[in-house]
């Protein structure tokens, strides 16, 4: 089975979301995804860009309105730059998800690789992401790929400040 890895194009939004549902729900998350395709569009590919994106295509074909074959978005990875006051330029890779019946054809490994060849462009210094503490599979794969888990070296926890707290903070301080 062949795949295609290039940059998201608006057009693609649609299937991002898709995607974004079904990693929430396997995150057993799916009932807190908020995200529209008109969101993902301003967002990504507006005047104020805040989140870049790859997509991989499957050459499965899929039948469409028109009646023709076409390509499939079986997977993406959206991430950011950011900034480290220690090592300057990096890239948070907010999400990698590939669908279950695409796994294990390199389809990840190709996001992955994609980014950090970005990143290296960019001079970045480091590439961040998170993962659940029961994605044992994922979580040993980038082990195994020499990605190191600060949470267990360094003992660093990550925060989140919602939109209520983040409401709530400004108004009493």
């Amino acid at each position: 089975m062949s795949f295609q890895v290039r940059d998201a194009e608006p057009k693609d939004c649609g299937d991002i979301v898709r995607l974004i549902k079904e990693l929430a729900i396997y995150e057993k998350s799916g009932d807190q995804v908020h995200m529209t395709e008109e969101i993902l569009k301003k967002d990504g590919f507006g005047e104020h860009k805040f989140y870049h994106c790859l997509v991989a295509d499957s050459e499965i074909p899929v039948e469409t309105d028109e009646n023709e074959d076409s390509l499939k978005v079986v997977a993406y990875a959206l991430f950011f730059y950011a900034y480290s006051t220690w090592d300057g330029r990096m890239i948070y890779l907010e999400d990698i998800y590939v669908t279950p019946e695409q796994r294990s054809l390199g389809i990840g490994s190709a996001l992955i690789k994609r980014i950090a060849e970005i990143g290296l462009e960019k001079d970045c210094k480091r590439i961040h992401l998170s993962v659940l503490d029961w994605n044992t599979s994922a979580i040993n794969y980038y082990k195994g790929k020499g990605l190191v888990d600060i949470s267990d070296r360094d003992g660093w926890h990550m925060f989140q400040m919602d939109h209520s707290c983040m409401k709530k903070f400004v108004d009493e301080n």
